[in-house]
C-alpha cells in the first residue's frame, strides 16, 4: 500500500510539471501490477527523447518484455519535446524518490545528459543508453544502431535508387539534435563519396542539414524547402517525423510527382511501410525500436541479478525496404576479351617462328660446315622446331568468344597443353642432348674422336615424348579441357554481374593429376640440365657450347619462376594474364635460339674458330659429331 500511495504521488508531481509527460498503456497497467511479486521486484524506467511513434514502438517492447520476465514493471516516462534539461530533471527526480532499480535513456544532448546519467550510478542505479548514446558518461551499455552505419546504408539505398542522379543532383538532410542523428549525417556524406561503382557526384546542398526537433510539421515544412530548389534530387530524413501524420505526407508527395524526387527516409515503421506500399517513399531503412526496448529490460534484470554485461555496445539490426525502380540503369557487362592482343601474339610469335625456319634453313645449307657439324645438326633442328611448335601457345591462347565459336574455343583448350609440353620437350630434348655430349665428351681420353649416336640423340627425346603423350591422352580423354565463361565475383548494387572472365577448364580433379605429372617431367629435365650445364660450365670447346646452353636454360628457368606467380595472380583477367604469356613464351623461346645460333652464325660468315679453347687454357680439344 504504502509503495502504491508512493507512485501515485509521483507520477502526480510529473503530470503537473508542464515539462513532463508520463505514458503508459493503461490497459496494461493493471496486468503489470498483478504480476508483479510483493517482494524482489525491479521497477525500471525508459526514458525517450520525445513522444513520436518511433519510442511508442520502444515502450511496446518494454512492456512486453517486462510481463514476459514476471516480476519486472516498465515505467515509460518522457517529454513532448528533445530537451535535455527535462531529461535531467526526469533521471534526477527517479534518483530522488528511489522508485527504480534502472534507467534506460535515449540522449537528447549527449554532453547535459552525461551529468545526470553519471549521478545515477553513483547512486547505485545502472543506466543503459538506447537509440542515442552518451559515450562520455559512465552509463553500462548503449542498446541500439551503429547509426554511422545507419547513414552508410541510407546512402547506399540513394545509389540504388538513382544512380546517375548525383551527376548533376544534391540531397538535403531533415535532421535532429540527437548525437545519433549527427552520426547518420557524418556516415552518410562518408560513404556518399566513397561510392563509385557509377562514379557519384552527388553533393550536399547548402543549409542542410536542418533540424526538424522531433516535430512533424517543422519536418514536413523542411521538406518543402528542399522540394522547391531546382537543384535538389533527393531529400534525406534521417528520422521519421514528416512522415507521421500521413495525410499532409501524402499531399507534400503528391505535389512534386513531377519533379521525380528520391524520397529516402529513416525510420521503418508500420504507418511508414504502408505510406511506402502506396507509393508515398522511395526507401526506409529503419530501426527496430521495438528491440531496442526489449534489449533495454533484459539488460537491466540482468545487471539486477548479477549477471554483469560484457557487452559496452548491444548492436540491433536494420530494416531495409525499397522500391526498386523498374527500369534500371544500362550495365555494360566487362567480358574481358583478350581483344586485341591477338594480334600482338601472332606477330610475336611470326617473329619466333620466322627466326627459327631461318636458323634451320641456315643449318641445312651449312650443314657441313665445321661449326655446325660439330655443334650436332640434330640437336639444332630439335630446337628450332621445339621452339616452333612451343611458340604456337600464343595462338592457341588468343582464341575467346569474342570472334570464335564454343567449338573452336573448345578446341584451342585441348591443343593448348599438347603445343606447350610438346614444343618445350623437344626443344629441351635438343639441349639436354648437347650436354649429355658434353657429358659423354668429358668421360674420354683426349684426341679421340667420338661419335654420339642414337641412344644419346633421339632416346631421351623418345622416352620424354612417349610419356608426355601418354599423359596427354589422358588429359584429353579423361579430363578433356573445355572453354567457359563465368562471372567473376562482384556485382553492381542490384546483384547483376558486372564483369565475366573465358577460360579453360576440366570437368573434375583428374587435370590437376595429369597437370602434376606432365610438371614433374619438366622439372626432372630442366634440375637434370641445369646440374650437368653447371658441373662443366668451364668447358668451352668449339663441340660443347655449354657456356650458352646454360644461359639459354637459366634465361627459361627464370623466366618461369618470375611469370608463374603473375600467372597465378592475373587469372582472373584473360587479358592481363594472356600479356604475361605473351611475354613468357616470348622471351624463353627468343633467348633459347638466339643464345643457340647467333654464335654459329657469326662463325659461318667470319669463317673463323670463334669456340676457341681459350677459357681453360687449352687443356681439351676433342672432336664430338652427332650421327
Amino acid at each position: 500500500m504504502i509503495y502504491e500511495l508512493l507512485k501515485i504521488t509521483f507520477i502526480s508531481i510529473l503530470s503537473f510539471n508542464p515539462g513532463y509527460a508520463f505514458q503508459e498503456n493503461t490497459n496494461r497497467k493493471n496486468e503489470h501490477r498483478r504480476a508483479r511479486p510483493s517482494q524482489g521486484a525491479y521497477t525500471f524506467a525508459l526514458i525517450p527523447k520525445s513522444s513520436s511513434p518511433f519510442f511508442t514502438a520502444a515502450r511496446e517492447g518494454c512492456l512486453d518484455k517486462a510481463k514476459e520476465l514476471g516480476n519486472v514493471e516498465c515505467l515509460y516516462i518522457g517529454t513532448e519535446i528533445e530537451d535535455p534539461e527535462v531529461q535531467n530533471s526526469i533521471v534526477r527526480e527517479l534518483i530522488k524518490n528511489g522508485t527504480v532499480q534502472g534507467i534506460a535513456i535515449s540522449v537528447t544532448n549527449a554532453e547535459i545528459v552525461a551529468e545526470s546519467i553519471d549521478e545515477a550510478i553513483d547512486a547505485g542505479i545502472p543506466v543503459v543508453t538506447f537509440d542515442s548514446d552518451a559515450p562520455q558518461s559512465r552509463r553500462v551499455s548503449y542498446i541500439g544502431t551503429d547509426n554511422l552505419a545507419f547513414g552508410e546504408q541510407l546512402a547506399k539505398v540513394l545509389m540504388l535508387l538513382d544512380p546517375e542522379g548525383g551527376k548533376f543532383g544534391k540531397y538535403g538532410f531533415v535532421s535532429g539534435a540527437g548525437p545519433n542523428l549527427a552520426e547518420r549525417v557524418e556516415g552518410f556524406n562518408s560513404a556518399i563519396k566513397s561510392i563509385d561503382s557509377f562514379k557519384s557526384e552527388w553533393t550536399e546542398i547548402d543549409g542542410s542539414p536542418t533540424y526538424a526537433q522531433d516535430d512533424t510539421d517543422l519536418a514536413l515544412d523542411q521538406c518543402y524547402d528542399y522540394a522547391d530548389n531546382p537543384g535538389v534530387r533527393a531529400i534525406v530524413p534521417v528520422g521519421g517525423w514528416p512522415m507521421w501524420d500521413t495525410e499532409p505526407w501524402k499531399e507534400f508527395v503528391n505535389s512534386y510527382r513531377d519533379k521525380k524526387l528520391s524520397l529516402v527516409v529513416a525510420d521503418a515503421l508500420d504507418d511508414q511501410i504502408d505510406l511506402l506500399n502506396q507509393g508515398y517513399c522511395d526507401a526506409l531503412v529503419g530501426q527496430l525500436p521495438y528491440e531496442m526496448g526489449t534489449i533495454s529490460m533484459e539488460t537491466l534484470y540482468s545487471i539486477m541479478q548479477g549477471q554483469a554485461t560484457n557487452k559496452e555496445i548491444a548492436g540491433t539490426n536494420l530494416l531495409q525496404v525499397l522500391r526498386v525502380p523498374i527500369n534500371l540503369p544500362p550495365i555494360n557487362i566487362n567480358n574481358n576479351y583478350i581483344g586485341n592482343l591477338r594480334y600482338a601474339g601472332i606477330a610475336l610469335y611470326a617473329i619466333i617462328g620466322l627466326t627459327s625456319i631461318t636458323f634451320i634453313v641456315i643449318s641445312i645449307i651449312f650443314r657441313k660446315e665445321r661449326v655446325i657439324k660439330s655443334s650436332g645438326f640434330p640437336f639444332i633442328l630439335m630446337i628450332c622446331i621445339g621452339t616452333l611448335i612451343c611458340g604456337s601457345f600464343l595462338i592457341t591462347t588468343a582464341i575467346d568468344d569474342e570472334y570464335y565459336s564454343q567449338k573452336s574455343c573448345d578446341i584451342a583448350c585441348k591443343m593448348t597443353p599438347w603445343v606447350l609440353v610438346i614444343g618445350f620437350t623437344v626443344y629441351f630434348s635438343g639441349l639436354f642432348g648437347k650436354i649429355i655430349t658434353v657429358f659423354i665428351h668429358m668421360q674420354r681420353s683426349n684426341n679421340e674422336t667420338i661419335m654420339v649416336g642414337f641412344k644419346e640423340t633421339y632416346l631421351p627425346l623418345i622416352i620424354a615424348l612417349a610419356l608426355n603423350v601418354l599423359i596427354l591422352l589422358c588429359y584429353t580423354f579423361i579430363s578433356p579441357l573445355y572453354y567457359d565463361r563465368g562471372p567473376l565475383p562482384g556485382t553492381d548494387p542490384w546483384n547483376r554481374v558486372l564483369a565475366t572472365s573465358g577460360r579453360c577448364a576440366s570437368p573434375n580433379q583428374y587435370s590437376v593429376v595429369f597437370s602434376s605429372l606432365l610438371f614433374a617431367i619438366a622439372l626432372v629435365y630442366v634440375i637434370g640440365c641445369c646440374g650437368i650445364a653447371y658441373y662443366h660450365r668451364e668447358v668451352t670447346t668449339e663441340y660443347s657450347e655449354s657456356f650458352y646452353i646454360m644461359m639459354a636454360i637459366g634465361a627459361t628457368v627464370e623466366a618461369l619462376l618470375i611469370g608463374a606467380p603473375v600467372m597465378i595472380v592475373t587469372k582472373n583477367s584473360p587479358r592481363t594474364l594472356y600479356l604475361v604469356q605473351m611475354i613468357v613464351i616470348f622471351l624463353v623461346n627468343m633467348m633459347v635460339l638466339l643464345l643457340i645460333s647467333i654464335p654459329k652464325i657469326a662463325a659461318i660468315k667470319s669463317k673463323s674458330e670463334p669456340y676457341a679453347n681459350t677459357r681453360n687454357g687449352g687443356k681439351t680439344n676433342n672432336r664430338v659429331s652427332a650421327k
